[in-house]
């Protein structure tokens, strides 16, 4: 049976990966403590979603290549499962990669802070 709420549309990004991505987040932010609070907080969500994003792409393309065979009990099988739909896990690789997109370009086009005064 195939579901998909969204507990299991969130297990299927694979939260247990997020930390390849947070860690070295994470260095960068503790050897620049003066970047605004908004600038990391930007910046980490379009991490997590980028992450998000390759690792719908990632399920999505195992299923349609046929990587995720009912032998194989290694890797992420949340398709072949039933834990998440073939659309729904489309939907979310879409979604998470724009969203991600437009808070990058945000960040991006925004004015820098200013300096801090002396």
């Amino acid at each position: 049976m195939t579901t998909s709420s969204a507990t299991s549309i969130l297990y299927s990004s694979r939260p247990w990966s997020f930390t390849a991505s947070l860690i070295p987040l994470l260095h960068l932010t503790l050897l620049h403590p003066s970047t605004p609070i908004l600038t990391t907080t930007s910046i980490t969500l379009t991490v997590l979603l980028t992450q998000s994003c390759s690792n719908y792409t990632n399920t999505y393309y195992d299923y349609i290549n046929g990587v995720d065979k009912n032998t194989n009990k290694h890797g992420d099988r949340g398709i072949r499962d039933g834990h998440v739909t073939i659309r729904s896990c489309k939907i979310a690789a879409i979604a998470t990669g724009i969203t991600s997109i437009l808070i990058h370009f945000l960040l991006v086009s925004s004015p820098p802070p200013p300096p801090p005064p002396p």
